[in-house]
């Protein structure tokens, strides 16, 4: 099964804040996931997902 497409969200030319999981069926894209990475040098949010490890990010 396809694991889906990654997005990256933020502001126009400002860091990344945020991934989105997509996948597309019958009704069209939805998003599945997201994941906010913790700040750097702040405290962290918990594991990764999966999906975003297999990113490479």
């Amino acid at each position: 099964m396809d694991a889906g497409t990654v997005y990256a969200v933020g502001a126009p030319y400002s860091e990344i804040d945020a991934f989105l999981l997509l996948r597309s069926d019958a009704a069209g894209w939805r998003v599945v996931d997201d994941h906010v990475p913790p700040e750097p040098g702040g405290p962290t949010a918990g594991p990764e997902p999966d999906w975003f490890e297999e990113t490479g990010s």
